[in-house]
């Protein structure tokens, strides 16, 4: 297994040096009516046992049988076959088609999400209130999913449920949740073992015993929101919006006091994501993507501790972020740093192991055109094509858009040069038919107000590449801002998440649409 595992990584390694790389394999489906607003990747300790968790502003968190998705799905794709015939037959198709054409049927979504969920949904709860966060772990010994389940709106701060994988029917059992005396608006949840850290719009921190009962309230920061939380076995790490890194010593289950702060960026932060390991095991040497952060020495095979790596988004820059095992209280070694220019970065997201990542950006227009790169600190930006509407531009345009900048470099001496911002784009290849949800892009928890980088006479002066109709779900969200009207056919991504051990990339969409790519041909063997 061990040696799959290395020929696996091989392959991911390089596929995703190549530009505009194809996934071996695509699938995509419904998850939700509304808006996903986060989305966890879970793989269990067998090779079977592979689980996406969504969860969206309508309310729901859903669990999904990726196993049976990648066997069963008759929405299945073989890019490298299947493709090119499919996009020529839509290019012919849309050649006289019109954007605003309203005699396209259009999908119920409801009808959509039960025709997934008769396929390989797993178990659904409705949490009552809108999902902001979702984290995950699963206890091999109990064979339990644990999800910590956070809400912006919702009295509930954070809800936790337990879903017995082996005990069909299967439920999600509410087992506790988190209800503090004043609103906060959650941002984001971290859970490890019976604690989950939960950060608030408002800057509070509060931590939970789900078994116990217990919960306190850190003091209050004035240093912004928070947007990313990671909970370690003696620590607790917080980064807020205004880009800065708070460190917390972990005193019991649930005291923790601050004992050191670091600046990170000078600009707002868009993004953030952890790696998932604490530890060296066994599973990590081979690049797995378990989510266990429990304490080095309890995993299979215990060897020398692996850094925490994560990478930070902000309005301009990707950064690449690490700290040593047990370097919590120093500031963490910036490895890399890239500028990406004139466009709007929509969020980055880090595999398990630290070493590779997605990033990923929006370009504007009508249907909204993306980007989306292979990251990997030892290489540069390789532009990849995980679904088959994503826009895949010339290497040399797409390497003029960043610069790889030094270490430690101050980032307020960051000095963005003017360019076009559509030079050297090639025209996309044409979209899977309208019934294949290819996600565009949004900006996945950026202010609605956030300037676009794209200066109107240098878009009016560039060549505009051929756009082709994007039929998308109408939005029946009344929750979310953000939705479009349901007069839109544009369906735009909001999350991602990548197994960097398998290959594997999932994106999620403003719509509620899911696409999981395989480029390490692991899942064709499940």
């Amino acid at each position: 297994m061990l040696e799959y595992s290395l020929v696996v990584a091989d392959q991911v390694s390089k596929a995703w040096k190549e530009h505009g790389a194809t996934p071996r394999r695509v699938i995509r489906f419904r998850a939700h009516v509304n808006r996903i607003t986060s989305i966890r990747l879970i793989p269990g300790s067998k090779h079977s046992e592979y689980w996406v968790i969504t969860g969206s502003v309508d309310g729901f968190v859903r669990v999904w049988d990726l196993y049976r998705a990648m066997r069963h799905s008759p929405s299945a794709v073989d890019v490298t076959d299947e493709l090119e015939e499919d996009t020529l037959s839509i290019h012919a198709q849309e050649e006289n088609a019109v954007l605003d054409d309203d005699s396209v049927t259009s999908v119920d979504p409801e009808t959509d999400i039960r025709r997934s969920s008769n396929a390989f949904l797993v178990a659904e709860v409705d949490t009552g209130g809108d999902v902001a966060s979702i984290d995950a772990q699963v206890d091999e010994a109990t064979r339990i999913i644990k999800i910590a389940v956070g809400s912006y709106y919702s009295s509930s701060a954070c809800l936790l449920y337990e879903l017995h994988i082996d005990a069909p029917p299967r439920f999600m059992d509410l087992r506790a949740s988190l209800d503090p005396p004043e609103w906060g608006g959650t941002q984001c949840v971290s859970l490890l073992d019976d604690v989950v850290a939960v950060g608030a719009y408002t800057g509070r921190i509060h931590l939970l015993d789900w078994r116990t009962g217990e919960r306190c309230a850190l003091e209050l920061t004035e240093r912004g929101s928070i947007a990313a939380l990671k909970l370690l076995p003696t620590h607790l790490l917080a980064v807020t919006r205004l880009g800065i890194v708070l460190v917390y010593e972990r005193h019991n289950t649930i005291q923790a006091n601050l004992v050191a702060d670091h600046t990170i960026s000078q600009r707002p932060i868009l993004s953030i994501s952890f790696s998932d390991f604490a530890a060296d095991t066994q599973e990590s040497r081979s690049c797995s993507t378990s989510t266990s952060t429990s304490d080095p020495g309890t995993g299979p095979t215990a060897h020398l501790p692996l850094p925490l790596a994560f990478l930070c988004v902000d309005p301009i820059c990707l950064t690449h972020w690490q700290w040593e095992h047990g370097t919590w209280k120093q500031c963490p070694k910036q490895l890399r740093c890239v500028e990406i220019r004139h466009e709007r970065l929509v969020g980055a997201s880090i595999g398990a192991s630290g070493r590779r990542g997605l990033l990923t950006s929006s370009l504007g227009g009508v249907p909204p055109m993306c980007l989306a790169r292979a990251y990997s600190k030892d290489n540069v930006l390789c532009v990849i094509r995980p679904t088959p509407e994503m826009v895949v531009p010339d290497a040399e345009y797409a390497s003029s858009r960043y610069q790889k900048l030094a270490s430690r470099v101050p980032l307020s001496s960051l000095v963005t040069t003017q360019a076009s911002p559509t030079a050297g784009l090639t025209s996309p290849t044409p979209p899977l038919p309208s019934s294949n949800w290819g996600p565009g892009s949004a900006p996945a928890s950026v202010p609605p107000s956030a300037p676009s980088s794209a200066s109107p006479s240098a878009t009016a002066s560039a060549p505009c590449p051929r756009r082709v109709r994007v039929d998308s779900f109408s939005s029946t969200s009344t929750t979310s801002s953000t939705v479009p009207p349901p007069s839109s056919r544009v369906d735009m991504l909001t999350e991602s998440a990548v197994d960097d051990a398998r290959g594997i990339i999932c994106l999620a969409s403003i719509r509620g649409a899911v696409w999981i790519s395989d480029y390490g041909g692991a899942l064709d063997t499940m």
